[in-house]
């Protein structure tokens, strides 16, 4: 018999936060867009749908809580890891298309707002490659063990896919999102501003940063546990937040344009010609 427990209180708070923000950073910007710019893009839209997928990522670790997520291995039975793992399958899935509908968000913000021919090439091929990895990454999800039954329950005979290509995924992951990221610097240090705008709009950008330094932390964490233990680390570590935190950073990012441009007042402010060639 499965004992469901409440979801952890520190899960539940953070998660729920987390996505609360971004939900009403979403809504200020789509209803700034198109009811007082009067214009949205596909960029908004996706950010919508990341937020959609975050929020279901959000729901499905507090229910992962319920059962085992945050509590000592040693503490739970076999059947709550069981129905742990089945809320995890479905989790990574919602968490993976939430990081993905953010990036494809933030490339269409760059393809949209600079328009640097060798810089648009550099974007829609980074565009491109995220979808096609996406996909590649769906389909991974999809047959992480076939039969699927096997992800929650190891007695089922059967193949799972091995633990490097979850690995795999971490690091396109984090690779991709230190690149997006870090893709508007060369343009940045290239704009007639002072130091002091370069380095606002470049804090703007690369704010973003902390998620995948922080998702590198947990997991090289977790690999040094297993390497010291035949067994999993003794705590299942949380991750249901991120999308939430990577939602804010992108929103923000755009609506804290004007303002970064706006510091440290100068005779040679920004134009909308400097992004532009």
């Amino acid at each position: 018999m499965q004992n469901v427990a409440a979801p952890s209180p520190g899960i539940l708070a953070c998660a729920t936060a987390t996505v609360l923000v971004a939900g009403m950073i979403v809504f200020m910007r789509l209803y700034t867009r198109r009811y007082l710019v009067g214009m949205t893009g596909a960029e908004d839209w996706f950010i919508l749908i990341a937020l959609l997928f975050s929020a279901a990522n959000s729901a499905g670790t507090i229910a992962q809580s319920a059962w085992a997520l945050g509590q000592p291995l040693d503490t739970v039975s076999d059947d709550q890891i069981a129905a742990y793992r089945r809320a995890e399958w479905i989790t990574t899935l919602f968490y993976n298309l939430s990081l993905a509908a953010t990036k494809i968000s933030i490339l269409l913000l760059y393809v949209r707002a600079l328009t640097y021919e060798s810089f648009r090439r550099a974007t829609l091929v980074i565009l491109v490659t995220v979808v096609i990895v996406t996909v590649g990454i769906f389909a991974v999800i999809m047959t992480a063990c076939i039969p699927i039954h096997k992800y929650w329950d190891p007695n089922v005979a059967g193949y799972c896919h091995p633990r490097s290509l979850w690995w795999a995924v971490t690091g396109f992951n984090t690779g991709s999102d230190v690149l997006i990221l870090l893709l508007p610097a060369p343009l940045i240090f290239g704009l007639t501003l002072p130091r002091t705008q370069k380095l606002g709009l470049l804090a703007v950008f690369t704010g973003g940063l902390f998620n995948p330094s922080h998702r590198l932390a947990l997991e090289f964490g977790a690999l040094k546990e297993l390497h010291k233990r035949p067994r999993p680390p003794g705590k299942l570590v949380m991750r249901g937040a991120e999308p939430g935190d990577r939602l804010r950073v992108c929103n923000n990012s755009q609506a804290a344009l004007p303002q970064v441009i706006s510091l440290a007042p100068h005779k040679d402010v920004a134009r909308p010609g400097d992004f532009r060639e």
